[in-house]
């Protein structure tokens, strides 16, 4: 039994939203993202008693964190995907960052 073009349109149709839902959701998760490495390196900033060289590259990556949140705000959900790798990179070196200086804040 073969399925005709409107079965595989409405597959496409069904594939489309699912993808337009993931781009949404995954911008959305960014977001929230950024806000909760602002949160947790001003927290953690805070707390410090000295500055460090370390210190200092937090402090720069929350304001970084603070100018990509509201550059994100202006791209459209269908694109971020299009940044979505380069987002994680950085991030991922962000929260590098956090967590070595948080590591040495527990010791202190």
């Amino acid at each position: 039994e073969s399925r005709g073009p409107s079965s595989s349109e409405a597959q496409a149709n069904r594939l489309s939203a699912l993808q337009g839902k993931r781009d949404k959701l995954s911008r959305q998760l960014a977001l929230a993202k950024l806000e909760r490495f602002q949160l947790e390196g001003s927290q953690l900033l805070s707390g410090l008693v000295e500055e460090s060289p370390a210190a200092t590259k937090l402090r720069d990556q929350v304001r970084d964190a603070r100018k990509l949140a509201e550059a994100l705000q202006d791209v459209a959900d269908e694109d971020f995907p299009q940044i979505e790798q380069s987002f994680k990179d950085v991030t991922e070196s962000w929260e590098g960052t956090l967590g070595k200086l948080r590591q040495h804040a527990d010791r202190t």
